[in-house]
């Protein structure tokens, strides 16, 4: 599996390879003033994290495993988080393909 995905410049200089985990950062900040999304604790995310990145052909692969409040729409969510994601991925690189997945565990109160 590739730890790297290398995007192509328009300029002499060559490629530039970005990390998976510069893609996991992204992905966890485009999770930010989410409404409806709740923070989970340290041993819940090591063991189930909220975003894994995958590098598969040069293509980003998100899987998104949220905690949400009761009574959240999910879709709006994942349109928040889609959103996030695009304006987080073009400020940081050019354009970059991707595919995302979710799945969502409500809280228990």
């Amino acid at each position: 599996m590739a730890n790297y995905l290398y995007l192509n410049k328009f300029n002499k200089n060559g490629n530039l390879a970005m990390n998976k985990k510069v893609f996991v950062t992204i992905g966890k900040e485009s999770l930010k003033d989410v409404v409806g999304i709740a923070q989970k604790d340290e041993k819940l995310e090591k063991s189930k994290p909220s975003v894994v990145a995958i590098i598969r052909s040069n293509k980003i692969s998100y899987k998104f495993n949220l905690l949400v409040e009761k009574d959240v729409s999910k879709e709006i969510i994942k349109e928040e988080v889609i959103k996030n994601l695009n304006v987080n991925l073009l400020n940081q690189c050019e354009a970059v393909p991707f595919d995302i997945s979710f799945s969502f565990t409500d809280v228990k109160k």
